[in-house]
């Protein structure tokens, strides 16, 4: 929101530009952003009452403005599980959580159990050596021994049963569940595998972290992902400026008016729009003061 009429000092050092949309302006810094502006709503008017991240975020990723809240993600993947278990039903691309243990309970499951906690992928996608975890068979194991190793397992089945009262018997069900079917078929690979959309396509998205995170994000939910996360990383490129906001959004903001408006304009050339949610927010913003 660059808040033309606001005084100088406030409006920062950008200029606004017009969009698709009579009377919204943007920064001069995301003319892709107003090409694609009428596809969206903008909603300026969200105030978490807080400059603590943490409350902001909580209230973000769980409607409520204190710990021990499942996110929305967990509320989905316990709601959804049940469609199916060849791909996560909650996936969530960004930074590891020890980079921040203070924000990383917010995307977690909280009372419903760890099962709904997110996948998580801290691998950059645009790096060469991206590896998704989990999705390859431990040296030496074939399908066949990994057969083996299931049916041997479900022989534990009644004594770990013993355990049961807590959840935690029907947690590790839920993973063992998963971690078969994933790791056995294909279909979570191949929605993980970029490699597989074209180089136009991948520098339309814009060859970083950002850009082919949301490649990879519409990947997910276009092979059945119900809810995917997609969170910038904090340490890079980042938004939380607290002193140099022009060469920060020098920075972050082409990054973001990369990947954001090719996320949207592939949504709809997909038909995806009739059936996914984006959500795009921060939990609050800072001025140039």
């Amino acid at each position: 929101d660059p808040k033309p009429d606001a005084p100088a000092e406030y409006r920062g050092s950008f200029r606004p530009i017009k969009t698709k949309l009579p009377g919204v302006q943007l920064c001069e810094l995301m003319p892709r952003h107003a090409s694609v502006i009428d596809k969206t709503a903008i909603i300026r008017s969200i105030n978490v009452g807080s400059s603590s991240h943490e409350v902001g975020m909580y209230i973000c990723t769980t409607g409520k403005n204190r710990k021990g809240t499942p996110s929305t993600g967990s509320y989905v993947a316990r709601i959804r599980s049940t469609a199916g278990v060849d791909l996560p039903p909650y996936v969530h691309l960004g930074f590891p959580q020890t980079a921040n243990l203070v924000f990383e309970p917010n995307f977690k499951a909280s009372y419903l159990g760890s099962a709904f906690d997110p996948f998580y992928i801290h691998d950059d996608p645009s790096g060469k050596k991206f590896r998704v975890p989990n999705l390859q068979l431990a040296d030496g194991i074939t399908i066949d021994r990994l057969g083996d190793r299931r049916s041997l397992l479900r022989g534990f089945d009644n004594a770990r049963r013993s355990f049961g009262v807590s959840g935690a018997a029907e947690s590790v069900d839920h993973f063992t569940r998963t971690a078969f079917e994933i790791v056995s078929g294909d279909k979570a690979r191949q929605a993980f595998d970029l490699s597989r959309e074209s180089e136009k396509t991948r520098e339309h998205y814009g060859k970083h972290r950002w850009g082919q995170s949301c490649l990879l994000a519409r990947r997910l939910v276009e092979a059945g992902v119900p809810f995917v996360t997609v969170n910038f990383d904090p340490h890079s490129y980042t938004f939380d400026m607290h002193g140099n906001v022009t060469n920060g959004m020098k920075s972050a903001g082409p990054r973001m008016d990369a990947a954001i408006p090719a996320l949207i304009e592939d949504l709809y050339q997909r038909g995806l729009d009739k059936r996914v949610l984006l959500l795009v927010w921060g939990e609050f913003g800072r001025t140039p003061r």
